[in-house]
């Protein structure tokens, strides 16, 4: 009796325990029939449960959604804790190797008894949280349904894909999904705060699904890059910056963190990179929601957020860029509890909160840390003159949401402490300004054109590019010139849309272009813009607001210049391409954009019509830079998303064929640097063999060096083009010059010629 009352007392701390104790003998358990259940539920007590504890300790009596969102972060700082306790302790007694599953789990249970007592001494009890209440009406049912389906037909068209099949399934799955955000529109005032997340949940989660699920191998440039520098990680049983000095090797969120979640999870890493990141990253998009929904409530948040995620390249690169979904998460996070102060646990203790995650964004992301910390000097800077106005001195200008300028300050010396002294890659960020500096000092002045020769009267536009890749004292001769022209490389309209008059179908295709590469640059600017003046300037409430309680204009304003800084200076970042910066920006732009669309849809009397073109905008944007539009109407180039052809596709997607064709010749050719193979096959190879060192060049005629080994690999092979690094054209490749009889290696994909 005493047994079963203990349990329907702590009915969740029991079963917690159980589950716990099945985690672990799962974890010791060699069988692959585990891998599964095994999977299910290691991922709650790696990504939610530890900061649930944490929130208990810090005041949390209930699990809203805000609370959820901070417990999924703190949660990933807790496995980062985990991680650099297993990495540094067993050094203590002599290891050499201190990274393995018995130190991760040793120090995982360590420091989760830690959180417990913690928590259990400050609220005198065991760790609880009041669940909410969900209510279900048929409208509600009808939402989740509809997620439901078009996530799964979106995965599942993802994997046809994969074998070779068209992209009906997965175009009518994120159809399905935004078809679903127009009716949770329509009827948002009957449905309950949760059928918005889950419709937010379900758009983030395919959106990118359907890119980082394309092979079943890592794909894209810098998630290559990112994969190298965990499986040097894995290899070695130890993170150092020492083991392999670079950048990426500096990011926390890519070596520590993806190494405990793959023992604790018992699953290979290739899922961690593909599934776990991006499920973990709609944290992003739900946090934004709720800095929005504060200030214009849940209906245009809701909105907002749709926007967000149809920034450009938001579901196209940052899906393969796992360092910087987990920055931009935590990011999110810092944001979140410097403005959102409706539990009063949280209106306490933001400053520790904002501390601990931006020393996690820090520690996972350099450029973002840059920019993050950039934007907080600016920040203080831009307050302290306005604090000096004549205005402010007849004002009291403390609030709540005032940033202390120590906070700030250790906030600055962190970053130059992880970023300048323990790992050194400061020292690249200032490698890449002082040339932009140099640039921007001339005025801009672009060095002297080499002379082109052209060719039947057109001038090859990869004329630079054969310039710069050939090899030292080589002569291009007018054939090899003209071999390497690029091939036209676009989606044609849909068939329903071909039976229209060519006119027409030239029409649709322009406002195709123009969308996808004018409108979206043009119309996010102007009404963050228009949103900011609309809070400084329109209304006298507005303007006093707002030097009221000036934050986050200052932050806006701060963000917005940095942006301008790296327009001008690219070097600021260390490459970090302005595309990727605005997602970070608009993490706090948010709030002035909607405020800009507010204000847009103000100019009209008729407010059913002004919110209809706000969804309708919405609409358009995500169908656009999703790739759905495209789809549609053809004119640009094919996306790897909804396509098996295009260039991100032909350079990046990666094959089995390809990797064993790289173990071959890691096996068989004892000369490094002797293999000539397309220029981003290297960063393949490295990424699942990252000592590799046969890359000896280019396999156009100008790159190859005689007597060297040709390996042409599945787009050179089956598609009989190639595509040259950071080019986005197609080049049809003339393989007339390679005898079949010298082929010494093949596995019907990838073809290695001596």
């Amino acid at each position: 009796m005493i047994i079963l009352a203990y349990i329907r007392r702590h009915h969740f701390f029991f079963i917690a325990t159980v589950s716990f104790v099945a985690w672990h003998g799962l974890l010791l358990i060699d069988n692959k029939n585990r891998i599964l259940p095994l999977f299910l539920v290691g991922i709650f007590f790696c990504t939610l449960l530890p900061g649930l504890i944490v929130v208990t300790a810090l005041g949390a009596k209930k699990l809203s959604l805000q609370t959820g969102i901070l417990s999924v972060g703190l949660s990933f700082v807790f496995m980062l804790l985990v991680g650099l306790t297993a990495n540094y302790a067993p050094l203590l007694f002599g290891s050499k190797r201190p990274l393995s599953l018995l130190t991760v789990m040793s120090s995982y249970d360590l420091w989760l008894l830690f959180i417990i007592l913690w928590s259990a001494n400050v609220n005198d009890s065991l760790p609880r949280l009041v669940l909410p209440n969900f209510t279900f009406s048929k409208r509600t049912l009808a939402v989740y349904i509809l997620v439901s389906v078009g996530l799964s037909a979106s995965v599942l068209g993802t994997f046809r894909l994969n074998n070779g099949a068209d992209n009906f399934l997965s175009v009518i799955g994120f159809s399905i999904l935004i078809i679903n955000f127009i009716i949770v529109f329509l009827w948002r005032s009957s449905l309950p705060n949760h059928a918005y997340v889950i419709t937010i949940i379900g758009l983030s989660v395919a959106l990118l699904l359907v890119t980082s699920l394309r092979s079943n191998l890592v794909s894209g440039q810098d998630l290559k890059q990112e994969f190298r520098v965990y499986n040097i990680t894995n290899n070695a049983a130890h993170w150092s910056i020492a083991n392999f000095r670079d950048s990426y090797n500096a990011c926390l969120s890519i070596t520590l963190y993806p190494y405990t979640l793959v023992k604790l999870l018992g699953v290979d890493a290739n899922i961690v990179f593909k599934l776990v990141y991006q499920v973990i990253f709609c944290i992003c998009p739900l946090a934004v929601f709720l800095v929005m929904k504060i200030k214009v409530g849940k209906s245009l948040a809701l909105a907002g957020t749709v926007f967000f995620l149809s920034l450009p390249t938001l579901g196209l690169d940052l899906p393969l860029q796992a360092r910087q979904q987990m920055a931009f998460m935590l990011f999110s996070m810092v944001i979140l509890v410097w403005f959102n102060h409706t539990e009063a646990w949280i209106k306490r203790h933001w400053h520790a909160l904002f501390v601990i995650f931006s020393f996690a964004v820090i520690v996972s992301h350099y450029s973002t840390a840059y920019i993050f910390v950039g934007t907080l000097l600016l920040y203080y800077f831009l307050r302290s003159i306005l604090l000096a106005t004549k205005f402010a001195k007849n004002q009291e200008l403390k609030n709540n949401f005032v940033l202390p300028g120590k906070i700030i300050l250790l906030t600055f010396l962190f970053a130059v402490l992880w970023l300048g002294q323990v790992t050194a890659v400061s020292a690249n960020l200032f490698e890449k300004l002082q040339p932009a500096l140099s640039a921007f000092i001339s005025a801009g002045k672009p060095d002297a054109a080499p002379e082109i020769t052209p060719v039947n009267g057109q001038t090859n536009p990869l004329y630079g590019y054969i310039i710069k890749t050939k090899p030292e004292g080589a002569q291009l001769n007018i054939e090899t010139y003209k071999e390497v022209f690029p091939v036209n490389d676009t989606l044609k309209a849909s068939p329903p849309l071909r039976v229209l008059p060519v006119a027409a179908r030239e029409i649709l295709t322009s406002i195709s272009k123009k969308l996808y590469y004018v409108v979206g640059i043009i119309f996010y600017p102007t009404v963050i813009i228009i949103g900011l003046g609309s809070l400084v300037f329109r209304h006298r409430k507005h303007a006093r607001r707002f030097l009221e309680k000036p934050e986050y204009i200052v932050l806006s304003l701060s963000i917005l210049c940095i942006l301008v800084l790296q327009a001008i200076l690219p070097g600021i970042t260390a490459d970090y391409g302005i595309t990727r910066a605005f997602i970070q920006a608009f993490i706090i732009l948010c709030v002035p954009f909607i405020y800009g669309i507010k204000e847009l849809t103000e100019l009209t009397k008729y407010k059913r019509f002004a919110q209809g073109v706000v969804v309708a905008g919405s609409v358009v944007m995500i169908a656009t830079f999703s790739g759905l539009t495209n789809q549609l109407f053809g004119g640009i180039r094919p996306q790897m998303n909804f396509n098996n052809t295009g260039p991100y596709y032909g350079a990046f997607y990666v094959r089995k064929n390809d990797i064993e064709a790289y173990k071959w010749i890691e096996a068989n050719i004892s000369s490094p640097g002797n293999v000539s193979s397309p220029d981003y096959s290297f960063p393949t190879a490295l990424a699942y063999i990252p000592e590799y060192r046969h890359y000896g060049g280019g396999i156009f005629p100008f790159q190859e060096h005689a007597g060297n080994y040709t390996l042409f690999n599945y787009t050179q092979t089956k598609l009989g083009v190639t595509y040259t690094t950071g080019s986005v054209l197609a080049v049809k490749l003339n393989r007339q010059s390679y005898n079949e009889s010298n082929s010494i290696y093949s596995n019907g994909a990838s073809i290695i010629y001596k």
